[in-house]
């Protein structure tokens, strides 16, 4: 067995109730993501009598209202006991299925939404992704690629199993079924994983205490990391370095998100079997994988903030692939390339807000970060659509997001090597 794998190994056995508590969060999140809600949108517009716009403008409106709510919803993982704020976010997560389940009026439907995408998409991966950063520090890459598996695990299982319950029971009793599956089984599973949590909290405010009183030299300072201080949120809004890693955090959400979203009209443009780029996104779960592990043993050798300025060169290749090869050859390349960067965003920004940052405010400070991102895809398939009406191609809209990811590298080069502003106090 590779050395890699091994320590993979080793580390899971050492530390399997944390680790599979993150996994089992970035797993079960699938039912908040875009892809799994999607499966029910004919449904949802036959039930309600809407159009495709309608229930697009209704389900982009939760998005934003999700995406400005966790600003504030998501620094409450650095004041709630994690047993506490994740045992909230999967009852949330039970009552927005249970809405759309019940749902006798449109009225509720746009709840039902907000609920899943805020727990879903947001609070389950924010939960798990700081807890991996706060509590692991030696291996704190390792962690967090563990936990992010769980977003390509539920990509590959979770569309299948949506489909045939549609088929099997109907749309609002499958959503039924999600409600009992987490109150009976996530709710359970996470606070038994979670037994024991007090003494893990104890020893990293002990050590947080000791960092303090040494005045950040002594040998306990473990738990600070590579940042030069404990960073509250607004001192981050003051930093440059935070404006300039923006464009390169933001980019491949918003980028796949509007590629996916339009996927059909790029299928249509390159005269494409839309079963074989449907059949893509399988390569797109697996190719995250390994470059999630990879990224992770990167991390705990070399730091999150070397690898930067780079992570975007396979999702700048992918692009190029889609923009300009017109064989059918270009669809596996593509998720190939997505799929690297994609598996790696996880464990890297993971790790860089906590490498910059510090630990103690982590919560609030990745909670601005994941705010910009729900935002900023729920925009990505109107912006897209609008160029496309104007008549601009999906490929030179590639060619164009080629180029941003060039500019987005160059922006964070620049940001790692800054020095960071003084300490106000």
């Amino acid at each position: 067995m590779p050395p890699p794998l091994r320590a993979y190994l080793r580390f899971l056995v050492e530390q399997p109730r944390l680790l599979t508590f993150g996994f089992a969060l970035t797993l079960f999140s699938s039912f908040g993501q875009t892809y799994f809600i999607a499966l029910f949108n004919v449904e949802i517009r036959e039930d309600f009598d809407l159009s495709h716009g309608e229930f697009g403008l209704i389900y982009s409106l939760a998005t934003l209202a999700s995406g400005i709510s966790i600003i504030w919803v998501g620094s409450l993982v650095d004041r709630l006991d994690l047993r506490v704020i994740s045992l909230l976010t999967m009852i949330g997560m039970a009552v927005g299925a249970l809405l759309l389940s019940w749902s006798p009026t449109l009225l509720l439907l746009p709840i039902g939404l907000y609920l899943l995408r805020l727990c879903g998409q947001g609070m389950y991966g924010h939960i798990a992704i700081t807890s991996m950063a706060r509590y692991f520090e030696a291996n704190r890459g390792k962690a967090i690629s563990i936990a992010s598996l769980g977003y390509p695990g539920g990509e590959a299982i979770f569309p299948l199993i949506g489909v045939m319950l549609i088929a099997t029971i109907g749309w609002r009793e499958s959503w039924l079924v999600i409600a009992c599956v987490i109150v009976l089984f996530m709710i359970p599973l996470v606070l038994s994983l979670l037994r024991g949590h007090s003494e893990r909290v104890q020893a990293y405010e002990a050590a947080l205490r000791r960092a303090r009183e040494s005045d950040r030299e002594s040998s306990d300072q473990s738990i600070l990391v590579r940042a030069d201080r404990q960073w509250r949120r607004r001192e981050v809004l003051r930093d440059r370095r935070f404006f300039l890693l923006l464009p390169a955090i933001l980019g491949p959400a918003f980028m796949a998100t509007g590629v996916f979203f339009h996927q059909l009209q790029l299928v249509d443009e390159r005269g494409w079997e839309v079963e074989a780029f449907a059949a893509g996104f399988m390569l797109f779960a697996a190719s995250q994988v390994p470059m999630g592990l990879a990224t992770g043993i990167l991390i705990d050798r070399i730091g999150a903030v070397r690898l930067l300025p780079f992570f975007l060169i396979p999702f700048l290749l992918g692009m190029l692939t889609i923009g300009l090869i017109s064989h059918p050859i270009a669809i596996p390349l593509f998720f190939l390339f997505i799929g690297m960067t994609v598996g790696s965003v996880g464990p890297l920004f993971g790790a860089t807000w906590a490498e910059l940052y510090g630990v103690e405010h982590l919560g609030s400070i990745r909670a601005l970060t994941t705010s910009f991102m729900v935002v900023s895809t729920s925009l990505s398939p109107f912006l897209l659509g609008a160029l496309i009406d104007i008549n601009v191609s999906m490929s030179a809209i590639a060619l164009g997001f080629a180029g941003y990811c060039v500019l987005a590298s160059v922006s964070a080069g620049i940001a790692v090597r800054l020095q960071p502003p003084p300490d106000p106090e």
